[in-house]
C-alpha cells in the first residue's frame, strides 16, 4: 500500500511537471507573439507617450509571465516535497517490517533469523580484520519454577528483564538474540575468551543487583552461561555447540555460574 501510494505520489508529481512545462510552453509562445507586436507598434510610435504606454505593457506581459513561472515553481517544489514525505515515510514502514522479521517480539531480541544474518556479518568481519569472535549460550535458572510460581506473565517479564539488563552490561556491538524458550545468543565482536567471559560475568553481576518485581512480588533471576570463541573457519552452529556444552558444564557445576572453553 505505501509503495503504492508513492507511485501516485510520483505520478502526480510528473504529471504537474509535464502540465506546467507545457502551460510555460504555450505562454512563452503567447509571450513572443506579443513581444514581436510590440516591436512593430514601438517601430510605428509617434510620441512618448505612445511609447510609455508600450513600455507598461512589455512590462505587465513579462510580470504575468514571471507570476506563472513562479506558480508553476511553487506546485512543483509542494510536490517534490510530497513525494519526498512519502518515500520516507515507506523507508521507515520497511525498516520496521525488517525489525519485525529479524526480532522477538516478546523481547526485542534478535530472533533465530536475525541472528543468522547479524552473525554472517560479523564472521565476515572478523575474517577481514583477523580479529577473535567470541560467543556466549545464556540459560536462565530456574525457568520453569518461575513460571510455575508466578505464571507466564512473571515469566515473560523475567525474560525481558534478562534481555534489559544483558543490553546494559554488554557493548553497542554486542548482539542478543533468542534462541530458544529461555536460551540466549551473546555475540561478541573482537573479544578474545578472557574478554568475553569478563563481560558476561559483568552481565550476572547487573543482574544480580536489578531487583525484578512482577505484580508485587520478587522475582529472583539468574542465568547460566557458556563461552566460545571462534575458530578459523569454524560454523556457526559448532561454535554454538561448543557453547552450549560449556554452557551445560557450568549448570552442573551450579546455577549463576559462567564457564569458558578453548
Amino acid at each position: 500500500q505505501g509503495i503504492a501510494q508513492t507511485k501516485d505520489a510520483m505520478r502526480g508529481m510528473l504529471d504537474t511537471f509535464v502540465a506546467r512545462m507545457e502551460g510555460m510552453a504555450d505562454s512563452t509562445g503567447q509571450y513572443q507573439s506579443r513581444l514581436e507586436a510590440h516591436r512593430e507598434a514601438i517601430r510605428q510610435a509617434r510620441s512618448i507617450t505612445e511609447l510609455g504606454r508600450r513600455l507598461d505593457e512589455v512590462l505587465e506581459d513579462t510580470a504575468q509571465l514571471q507570476r506563472q513561472a513562479q506558480r508553476a515553481r511553487e506546485e512543483l517544489v509542494a510536490a517534490r516535497e510530497e513525494v519526498e514525505a512519502r518515500v520516507r515515510a515507506l523507508e521507515e514502514q520497511l525498516r520496521e517490517a525488517g525489525d519485525l522479521v529479524r526480532r522477538d517480539p516478546l523481547t526485542g531480541a534478535l530472533n533465530l533469523r536475525g541472528l543468522e544474518e547479524r552473525y554472517a556479518e560479523l564472521a565476515a568481519q572478523a575474517e577481514r580484520e583477523a580479529r577473535p569472535l567470541a560467543l556466549a549460550m545464556v540459560d536462565m535458572d530456574g525457568f520453569r519454577e518461575v513460571n510455575s510460581t508466578h505464571g507466564h506473565g512473571g515469566g515473560d517479564a523475567a525474560l525481558r528483564h534478562v534481555v534489559q539488563v544483558l543490553r546494559e552490561a554488554l557493548r553497542g556491538d554486542d548482539c542478543i538474540a533468542r534462541h530458544g524458550g529461555d536460551e540466549f545468543v551473546l555475540v561478541l565482536p573482537g573479544a578474545d575468551l578472557d574478554e568475553a567471559t569478563a563481560l558476561v560475568r559483568r552481565a550476572q553481576r547487573l543482574l544480580a543487583m536489578r531487583v525484578l518485581a512482577h505484580e508485587g512480588r520478587h522475582i529472583p533471576v539468574t542465568f547460566s552461561a557458556g563461552v566460545a570463541v571462534r575458530q578459523l573457519g569454524e560454523a556457526r552452529e559448532d561454535l554454538i555447540r561448543r557453547a552450549d556444552r560449556a554452557m551445560y558444564q557450568a549448570k552442573r557445576g551450579g546455577r549463576d555460574r559462567v564457564q569458558a572453553t578453548r
